[in-house]
């Protein structure tokens, strides 16, 4: 872990102790959940944060205030400025400096509000609060069913990473991308452009013990089958054989894991 993702750990965390109104995604919750489910062999990097409003927007000024004052006592040792306002197509943007004006890392407000609630994570002795695994790895499938794909390889580790570890079932992932307008496309560019995919895979940098693209590539045609095949079948995923299981007849599949 990089000494700038301790510092923004200590920001989500000082944020969901004192009840700020967003709910942390992305990357460093992507990290938490791997954590959690004992997945520490591959790790990327990251330089942000990401976050969603909880309730109506508020207005520019409030949230301003509301982002300082959830800094607390760390209020001497961090300062936020708005980069940018939210609209309706665009995050609030914020920078964070240190106490002598130097520049470390940007946060990213989106003021759509999460539609599958909010898990407390564990980081040392705190409490974050960040979205479930289905949020995050709906999105994560959605790029690599589009040609996204070639500009976000990173989300290609990602979803690797999820599937070594959590268990999920194709049901939820997909309410989950109905619920945020963002179904899953045709996965054209991942099935029919693999030496794009492979080019952009290995340029892609910051990511420690980064595996080789085959072993990647294999692993995500078995994990993103049923969505390809837009397979209505509900399945759970098991990731210790990285295989998919049909549930039986009259049977409910699990939740994810949460």
């Amino acid at each position: 872990m990089t000494e700038k993702e301790k510092q923004m750990y200590e920001i989500l965390a000082k944020f969901s102790s004192l009840e700020a109104p967003v709910i942390f995604k992305g990357a460093l919750i992507a990290k938490l959940i791997l954590q959690e489910n004992g997945f520490e062999g591959l790790s990327r990097v990251t330089q942000d944060m990401d976050a969603n409003w909880e309730g109506e927007p508020p207005a520019i000024p409030e949230l301003i205030d509301t982002v300082n004052n959830a800094l607390g006592d760390l209020k001497d040792k961090y300062i936020a400025k708005m980069v940018r306002p939210y609209s309706e197509n665009k995050t609030a943007g914020f920078y964070f400096y240190d106490g002598v004006g130097n520049r470390l890392f940007e946060m990213d407000i989106n003021m759509n509000q999460v539609t599958t609630g909010f898990k407390n994570y564990l980081y040392g002795d705190s409490i974050i609060k960040g979205v479930h695994v289905d949020d995050i790895l709906s999105d994560k499938i959605s790029v690599l069913s589009s040609d996204k794909i070639f500009r976000r390889a990173k989300d290609v580790v990602d979803v690797y990473a999820f599937s070594r570890c959590v268990q999920v079932n194709t049901k939820s992932l997909v309410d989950s991308a109905k619920q945020k307008g963002s179904d899953f496309g045709t996965f054209h560019a991942f099935i029919h452009r693999k030496d794009e995919l492979q080019h952009a895979y290995n340029k892609l940098k910051r990511v420690e013990n980064k595996p080789d693209f085959s072993k990647i590539n294999s692993q995500l045609e078995a994990f993103l089958q049923p969505f390809i095949n837009k397979d209505p079948t509900p399945k759970v995923w098991n990731a210790d054989l990285s295989i998919w299981r049909a549930t039986r007849a009259g049977e409910n599949p699990p939740t994810s894991q949460r």
